[in-house]
């Protein structure tokens, strides 16, 4: 089992940001092993995080343009923003690790 190289190395800023050229991975874990970050060394990390950006705001987007008050449509556009990123992230991360 390979080491992971972003667990315990000075590539991470601000306890936060993680800038590290060595690395291949665009998504990783963070040092917490709850949620994911971005590396910014990578030349496709900022239109990754802006797609990420529009994809979450798009569906709350949508429901405002349609006059949708129904919070339980607000809710269900959460949820499956939140479970949707969180197996993008996840895919991405085992995908680039090889």
């Amino acid at each position: 089992m390979k080491q992971d190289p972003s667990i315990g190395s000075g590539c991470w800023y601000l306890g936060q940001i993680y800038i590290n050229p060595s690395d291949r991975r665009i998504i990783i874990r963070r040092r917490s092993r709850i949620g994911w970050t971005i590396n910014l060394a990578r030349p496709l990390a900022i239109p990754v995080f802006l797609l990420i950006c529009v994809y979450a705001l798009a569906p709350f987007y949508l429901l405002d343009c349609y006059a949708i008050d129904n919070p339980w449509a607000y809710f269900a556009a959460f949820v499956f923003v939140l479970i949707s990123l969180m197996a993008f992230c996840l895919s991405a991360e085992k995908k680039f690790a090889e």
